[in-house]
């Protein structure tokens, strides 16, 4: 199981979603800078998102005064043209959405669909393969594993006997129905995938009644799943909106939604990206949930305008122009070209956008504050003095800033784009001012140094079950605790403040938690999960007790409990990809744990400080980090916020550092051998 809103991206054209990039950092040991404490950073903005285009609140704000659609997508989009396809301009060719990236194995089932006619027959599921054609029936399910010598085909029945298998062959096959129809009988599903229905507030399962074809298409590692479908029937499964706006909002929406599928059908070739498709389904390029999410009122907007793209002839690709779109704006839109750069474009010129600033739009103005250190340390100084936005675009928004401040040679300035500032220090937009806040009692010439060990490293030996932990004095334990091959993992089970081990058995699905560091038996012990899940732990309420859960890399979802008991999960978070480490902390201070994901294969963390809307709030790459380094999560430096570090195999050292924007690890332990689990918590005194 899985949501599109946990695939990470930076393309922005949703106002559900926006992501907050860090800069890259190389891991490597240098020289400390000492930092000073300075007055927070402030940066007060409006906004959220890339600007560029329709603001979607600003769209719901002129409903609300009364605009028509077409009057929203001329005020956005200035100088084009209402356009019907097949009428005022070509036929477009059928979209390639993906659904599914660089998969293994996945498993689909045909489903009814009730219309409510009371009709028994529903079309079959074709199966092709080269010259091979197989069947699937209501209710069936058709497995697609990949092996070494290719995909294996298996078709069950509901009650999981097997019908028919097929041998390794090709994974490059197809799936049809009757999805072109305009009432289809039949749709797909996905099984063990969910996504989130944000108007119901209900996960639904991942199924596709509408579109040509479902392509499996083989990539040289694992296959991806594409839906060919046509650019109107797509547009019935959008949702970036709430279904609840006025008409003329989901309107407009609807026709943004349709011209950017359209146009990335003749701007995109597919053939030349890893995806194999014009868009992905995900805030990449447009949320698309498929069948089963729409309400009337939108199923009434896609009607409404079927067909409508905009148009203009300085359009790069044919007629049918960019509509780009985003959450909302300070107060006007960005220019194309101040944004992405490149040529200007007349109907993505920025335009006066004061409805954006009205409510209800909850991103109409907002604030975040940076500790001064890690503000000055972003920017290579050890104190800040003065932040100021020293350029603006012609929307208004922040282009350039300028930091004034010192290091140890003396004083000094540091000019960085709007860009690099609302990357590093995760802001929502572009529109913003920034200045230093709070006292102005200049920092002392020489600050304290940072006092580090309030959280330390240890391992665990998979081979023998020995646990070393390394305490802040520098003093080392050993003891036995549980079987070769369990998964360790920390927390501080009895809300002691101290922080003890845990292990998690993959073959069985049992968490065995032990209140102290020593040898013994398990103080608790749970059954919870499957086998092959990922254990975490988290204080996920903020009562001081961390609980358990567990990731489930299958369906790239954590489940959280509130409570160190045998139950069914309090919280389920999708979050990550396939493929992904889970981790967890508390990434702001705020004394709940969330979680995030490392992904070793681009060697970047993905952190979110919610539990409940896990949009990706910290993105950290490690661009120095060597293969096979391994995540470790605590807070080294007493100050309540957990940072990362890497215990490197190939040195048996730990880098830790104490924020996400200084250059290098601060604290550097040589523990034990390659071969060891790397662990970390408060030992205690």
């Amino acid at each position: 199981m899985r949501t599109r809103t946990d695939r990470l991206g930076s393309h922005g054209t949703t106002a559900a979603r926006a992501i907050a990039f860090l800069a890259a950092v190389l891991i490597v040991v240098l020289p400390g800078v000492a930092l000073g404490a300075e007055d927070d950073v402030v940066f007060d903005g409006a906004g959220f998102g890339h600007g560029v285009g329709m603001s979607q609140y600003g769209a719901y704000a002129m409903a609300n005064d009364g605009a028509t659609s077409a009057e929203i997508l001329a005020h956005y989009y200035p100088g084009t043209t209402p356009s019907t396809i097949g009428v005022d301009i070509p036929a477009v060719p059928n979209l390639l959405v993906n659904l599914e990236r660089d998969v293994s194995d996945i498993t689909f089932i045909a489903r009814a669909v009730d219309w409510g006619d009371g009709n028994p027959l529903h079309a079959p599921v074709t199966v092709t393969r080269g010259s091979d054609t197989w069947t699937v029936q209501t209710d069936q399910r058709l497995e697609i594993a990949q092996g070494p010598d290719g995909c294996t085909l298996t078709i069950s029945d509901a009650g999981g006997g097997t019908i028919t298998t097929a041998p390794a062959g090709p994974c490059d096959l197809d799936l049809t129905w009757d999805g072109e129809l305009d009432k289809p009988t039949t749709k797909i599903e996905i099984a063990g995938c969910t996504l989130w229905d944000w108007n119901a507030g209900i996960y639904r399962p991942c199924q596709y009644g509408r579109g040509a074809a479902i392509h499996l298409v083989d990539n040289g590692g694992g296959f991806e799943v594409i839906l060919e479908i046509d650019v109107d029937d797509y547009t019935y499964g959008i949702s970036e909106v709430s279904y609840s706006w006025p008409a003329a909002a989901l309107e407009a929406q609807a026709v943004a939604a349709r011209g950017y599928a359209a146009e990335s059908v003749y701007g995109i070739d597919p053939a030349t990206r890893s995806c194999r498709c014009h868009v992905y389904d995900t805030s990449l390029s447009q949320r698309y949930v498929g069948w089963g999410h729409g309400t009337a009122s939108w199923t009434d907007a896609v009607d409404a305008t079927k067909g409508v793209v905009l148009t203009h002839p300085e359009a790069p690709n044919g007629s049918i122009a960019q509509t780009f779109y985003s959450s909302s704006n300070g107060g006007a839109t960005e220019a194309v070209q101040d944004k992405w750069g490149g040529a200007a474009l007349p109907y993505l010129a920025s335009v006066d956008d004061p409805w954006s600033l009205q409510p209800p739009n909850p991103y109409r103005s907002w604030t975040k504050t940076v500790p001064g250190d890690q503000a000055a340390a972003a920017v290579g100084m050890a104190r800040l003095t003065r932040v100021e936005v020293t350029e603006r675009y012609t929307s208004g928004s922040a282009k350039t800033v300028e930091f004034t401040g010192s290091t140890d040679a003396g004083p000094a300035v540091a000019t960085r784009t709007s860009s690099w500032v609302a990357s590093v220090f995760g802001l929502r937009s572009r529109y913003f001012d920034a200045s230093i806040g709070g006292t102005t009692t200049p920092p002392p010439d020489d600050p304290p140094p940072a006092q580090h060990g309030s959280a330390s490293v240890g391992l665990q030996d998979p081979a023998t079950g020995i646990w070393t932990i390394r305490r802040t004095d520098g003093s080392v334990d050993t003891f036995y605790f549980g079987n070769p091959a369990d998964i360790p993992f920390i927390g501080d089970w009895d809300g002691d403040g101290v922080e003890t081990v845990g292990l998690y058995r993959t073959s069985t699905g049992f968490l065995f938690l032990r209140n102290s560091n020593t040898q013994g038996v398990a103080d608790i012990d749970i059954y919870y999960g499957d086998p092959g899940d990922l254990p975490v732990a988290g204080d996920w309420n903020g009562d001081g007790v961390d609980t358990v859960g567990i990731y489930r890399p299958s369906t790239e979802r954590f489940y959280l409990r509130n409570s160190n008991t045998q139950g069914v999960a309090d919280v389920v978070v999708p979050f990550g990809e396939r493929g992904d480490v889970p981790v967890a902390g508390d990434w702001d201070g705020d004394g709940i744990d969330t979680i995030g994901v490392w992904r070793p294969s681009t060697r970047t963390l993905y952190l979110t400080n919610s539990l409940t809307d896990p949009t990706v709030d910290i993105v950290f790459d490690y661009t120095g980090a060597a293969a096979g380094d391994r995540i470790v999560v605590g807070d080294w430096n007493d100050d309540g916020i957990d940072t990362v570090g890497v215990f490197r195999p190939s040195s048996a050292t730990f880098y830790l550092r104490d924020t996400y924007t200084q250059a290098s690890a601060n604290v550097v332990i040589v523990l034990g051998d390659a071969s060891q689990n790397p662990i970390a918590g408060f030992w205690g005194q």
